[in-house]
Order: structure tokens, then sequence, then C-alpha cells
């Protein structure tokens, strides 16, 4: 009795962590800030994009663009959970580039998008 009973509640366990565990994803993000007297910020997804079901991240990234200095930027996506990854010069266009990686819950994503 005490045998199937154990057996039950690990059972029960084994079953409760899988049904709560979420699959995730890792998505990268390059932000690239030119300075001076053409100021401008571009953030891109990557050419299938990300699409969020909440809207606030979408919201958040768009921010970006009126950030003035790299500072800023690099404080901001750290702030909204973005985690620098790495960088680099572009001297041909004059602009910083810089990637960043967030893991993300399947369930936060539109389907479509987990790749």
């Amino acid at each position: 009795m005490k045998k199937k009973l154990a057996y039950t509640f690990t059972l029960m366990f084994i079953l409760t962590g899988a049904c709560i565990a979420q699959e995730k994803i890792e998505k990268y993000c390059e932000v690239s800030v030119r300075e001076g007297l053409f100021h401008k910020v571009w953030v891109d997804l990557g050419s299938a994009g990300i699409s969020f079901k909440d809207s606030s991240m979408t919201q958040n990234l768009s921010k970006i663009k009126s950030l003035k200095n790299v500072v800023d930027v690099l404080d901001y996506m750290n702030k909204i959970g973005w985690h620098f990854e790495s960088s680099l010069y572009d001297r041909s266009n004059e602009k910083k580039i810089f990637y960043f990686k967030k893991t993300f819950d399947k369930s936060e994503l539109i389907a479509g998008n987990e790749n």
C-alpha cells in the first residue's frame, strides 16, 4: 500500500513538473547607432521578425529610436531585459552595431515566430 502511494505521488510530481515547464526560445536583436549630425538608431529583429503576444515589448523596442547616445541605448536594452552579446563598428557607414539576446517563453511569442 505504501509503495503504491509513493508511486502515485512520484508520478503526480513528474507530470506536474512537465505541465509547468515552458519551452524557452532565444531571440537576437541588432541595434545600430549612428551618432553626430545625422543621428539615427535602427532596431533589427531579423528577416522573419519577432511577433509578441504582449505589444508592450514592441512598444519598448520602438522607444530606442528616440535615444540620443550609445550609453542610453545600452542601459535601456538592459532595462527591458535584453542582454548584450557583442558589438562592432561599421566604418563604411560610420555606425556602431550592438547585438542583444533575450530568452522568451514560447507562450510569449505569436505562433510561427518561434524559430
